[in-house]
């Protein structure tokens, strides 16, 4: 994919790739993958153009954007080249909530917010 593969959002130049990397599943497969494993992944996704990554707090029961900080961290490419998008407005279903539902106080998101920052 070529730089002229994006989206553009805004006419100040802000964009995304075309096609968006999805960090859901990063966590299921059967061997857990450490940092090193998350940086290449991040590495092989920038070289074919993916540069965005979709995130949401809740993805791989909370623990989603930590491992993929992990790996951003031993990443060797440049952090302006990629774009991190992230939801956090999403609680997840318990026994006491029967579906996901969302809360959208300034409180939750200002704790999630910081939490995201933190990964």
């Amino acid at each position: 994919m070529s730089h002229d593969s994006r989206i553009a959002l805004t006419r100040d130049g802000m964009s995304l790739s075309r096609l968006v990397f999805g960090a859901r599943r990063l966590l299921d497969g059967p061997v857990r993958p450490d940092a090193d494993q998350v940086a290449r992944l991040i590495g092989n996704a920038v070289d074919l153009g993916l540069t965005s990554f979709d995130h949401a707090d809740i993805y791989g029961s909370y623990e989603v954007e930590a491992a993929f900080g992990a790996g951003l961290a031993r990443w060797q490419g440049r952090r302006e080249a990629i774009e991190l998008i992230s939801k956090c407005d999403i609680v997840l279903a318990t026994n006491q909530i029967e579906m996901p539902m969302f809360n959208t106080s300034a409180r939750t998101m200002r704790n999630k917010q910081k939490n995201i920052l933190a990964s």
